[in-house]
């Protein structure tokens, strides 16, 4: 039912009321659009030229309701993350304050195993500096085996931190959790979430407070903050050293709607174990 007198609330009222609807945090995975040239084109230019940035994520449905409500959510969101050059449209709506950029390997493709040489490859030469500038909060893919390069992951994060430098938040995450199948559809990555609550390296993630037993081994065991304040201190990073801070670390596991809604299914059955294996 259609709530018809909401434009004679007051306007501090309905002020309140948008800010509620806006979303929670949101895991923004990016991806960089392609343009191929036709065959004629291509005769004469055979390339493919890079024209922005993109993202699966929907555009926060609150933008589209009514102008006063876009009014308000663009004091939060804003377009952001064109190419190096600048010369691309920014396409996704991006809340700096509170959205997290993920770093992983979907940024490769399938059957890329060196994923960590080509995300920072792209943060160095793809990606405009300014954006990757403001980003506050970072989610960060890495499993146990290592497997998405030859860095540690102190290195890694040292290697991420240098291109970004404004980072205050990482979620390290070892998996994203999907239902099976799912991985490779259109949208796949729309909806990207973490899960409820963060981990230490020791303790068990919670799906709706159900507790996951033995997904403490999906976690790194890796002090990993006091290896970037020791870092820091011997200045191995290329950032100016006084203003540079370690980045509060947290650990979690990425799921998607239907991921999320099968990780449940699988806390709540105790008669199976949890197939706690590694994508």
């Amino acid at each position: 039912m259609a709530f018809t007198k909401f434009h004679e609330l007051p306007p501090e009222l309905r002020e309140l009321i948008w800010k509620a609807a806006l979303p929670s945090s949101r895991v923004i995975l990016l991806e960089l659009k392609e343009r191929h040239f036709d065959d004629e084109i291509a005769k004469f230019v055979p390339r493919i030229d890079r024209i922005g940035v993109r993202a699966d994520t929907p555009i926060p449905t609150i933008l589209l309701a009514s102008r006063e409500a876009k009014a308000v959510a663009c004091r939060y969101y804003c377009r952001a993350f064109t190419n190096e050059t600048g010369t691309s449209i920014a396409q996704v709506y991006f809340d700096f304050a509170n959205d997290f950029l993920y770093l992983g390997p979907e940024w490769v493709g399938p059957g890329q195993p060196l994923n960590q040489d080509r995300i920072l490859y792209v943060l160095r030469n793809e990606i405009h500096s300014c954006d990757l500038s403001r980003v506050k909060n970072l989610v960060v893919r890495w499993d146990s085996d290592n497997r998405g390069g030859f860095r540690t992951l102190v290195r890694y994060l040292l290697d991420i931190l240098e291109c970004l430098g404004n980072v205050s938040h990482i979620i390290l995450v070892s998996k994203i959790y999907r239902a099976s199948g799912l991985s490779n559809q259109p949208g796949a990555n729309a909806k990207l979430k973490l899960l409820d609550g963060t981990s230490s390296p020791t303790t068990a993630l919670k799906v709706h407070g159900k507790a996951l037993p033995g997904s403490s081994q999906w976690t790194p065991t890796e002090r990993v903050d006091v290896e970037l304040q020791r870092s820091r201190t011997d200045g191995r990073l290329g950032l100016r050293p006084k203003e540079w801070k370690v980045p509060k670390i947290e650990y979690n596991m990425i799921v998607t709607p239907s991921g999320e809604e099968h990780l449940l299914e699988l806390a709540n059955d105790t008669t199976n174990p949890l197939p706690w294996k590694l994508e």
